[in-house]
Order: structure tokens, then C-alpha cells, then sequence
């Protein structure tokens, strides 16, 4: 693939604006989904458990309404010109809310902010990159390997692409374990340990990464389609 699909909802863009699974409503993670103040709660040391959250991802903690603003815009861009997909993961209402998170938290009449996800596009090398980030409140649910579910159709079914990747940093124990859990079960490979492939997000330096990926026919041989 050398180039963009010419688009995929009606209004001709190229991803759809709602994934929907099981217990996740993915809607697409802008201004008009997701409010400034919202995000900031989430991304910010306004959430208590955010240096968890952020300790193995490429980006820190949120120090600004503003820098959440532009990073809410930022994704609406990357979302129109094509490139990257970036989703806000809200559980559905049969899905308990933690307590803690009940309440002023629930922001919209659709309910938390539960984080986002991204399906990143690299249309000349025909490969799309998953990437995930949740509330501590909703680590062990599962809701990980589900949004995987849901970006592997939309990359393979829908945009065509060869081959799906995923990283996680060394080290990072509860990502491995979630990311193999969908890789194995979708028949895909752990590629092996990429060193320095990433920098970290402090300017600290490299960062080792491992990486996983899933063909297009992988997929479709472990969901019994030919």
C-alpha cells in the first residue's frame, strides 16, 4: 500500500467516528467528544495514579488545560490528515464505574474517560501501530485486549493494511502481559527486543522496546476467515 484509502464513513473521512465492542464505546477523542476540562483530569496529576499511568508511555503528565487543548488538537489533525486514529475509551453503562471515579468524574451523559487508544498509520511500509493507555481504576478488565479486537478489524477489514505492530517498553510486565495475551490469541509473533528504539519522553535518552506484530493473514486464520 503507497497510499491513504480515499475514505471511510460518509463523511469521507478515513476512519469511523464510533467503534463499538462489547463492553467499550470507542469515539473519536476530540474537542467535540471529549471536553478540555475532562481531559485535563485525566492526563494530569489530577488523576492521583498518573505517574503510574504515564511511568512506561511517551508522553508526561499534562501541566495545563492549555497543553491538554492542543494535544486534543493535535489529534484532530493527525485524525484529518489520515495518519493516526486516536479513540476515547468509554465503558459502556452495563460496565461498574470504580467508586472512586463515580460521581463529578462522569463527565458526559456517554460516562468516564476510561483513556484512550490509537491505531497510527504508516501507509508506505503497508503497517498500522496499536497503542493504548487506560485509568489505573480500569487495569485487569480485559479492556485492552478488546480495544486491540476492535482496532485489528478497523486496520485489516476496513484500511487494508498487511501487518499490525505493537511495542511495549522493556521492563513493562503489565503491558506484556496484555499484549500477549491478544498476539497470541490473533496467531501473531514477538518480533524481539529493539534497543534505544524509542526516546524517552524526560530527554533522558533511549528506550529498549519489544515489539510484536500481526499479519493480515494471521488475523484472518485465527478468526476462521479465508
Amino acid at each position: 500500500m503507497t497510499g491513504r484509502p480515499a475514505g471511510g464513513d460518509a463523511e469521507g473521512e478515513a476512519f469511523p467516528s464510533v467503534l463499538s465492542t462489547e463492553r467499550l464505546r470507542l469515539e473519536q477523542c476530540c474537542r467535540a467528544n471529549v471536553s478540555v476540562a475532562e481531559f485535563y483530569r485525566a492526563a494530569s496529576d489530577r488523576n492521583p495514579h498518573i505517574e503510574a499511568v504515564t511511568e512506561h508511555l511517551s508522553w508526561t503528565p499534562h501541566e495545563s488545560r492549555r497543553e491538554s487543548r492542543e494535544t486534543l488538537a493535535h489529534f484532530e489533525e493527525a485524525w484529518a490528515d489520515g495518519e493516526i486514529a486516536t479513540y476515547a475509551i468509554r465503558p459502556k453503562d452495563a460496565e461498574p464505574t470504580p467508586e472512586s471515579l463515580a460521581g463529578s468524574l462522569v463527565d458526559t451523559d456517554d460516562g468516564v474517560l476510561a483513556g484512550t487508544c490509537a491505531l497510527t498509520c504508516d501507509w508506505d511500509a503497508d503497517c498500522g501501530t496499536l497503542g493504548v493507555w487506560l485509568r489505573k481504576e480500569y487495569w485487569g478488565r480485559g479492556y485492552s485486549g478488546e480495544r486491540a479486537d476492535a482496532l485489528l478489524a478497523l486496520a485489516f477489514d476496513e484500511l487494508g493494511f498487511g501487518v499490525v505492530a505493537v511495542c511495549h517498553n522493556a521492563g513493562n510486565d503489565p503491558s506484556r502481559s496484555a499484549i500477549e495475551s491478544y498476539v497470541d490469541r490473533h496467531s501473531g509473533h514477538r518480533e524481539g527486543l529493539l534497543r534505544h528504539f524509542a526516546a524517552a519522553p524526560d530527554g533522558s535518552g533511549g528506550v529498549d522496546q519489544v515489539r510484536y506484530t500481526i499479519s493480515r493473514a494471521e488475523w484472518r486464520a485465527a478468526s476462521g476467515q479465508k
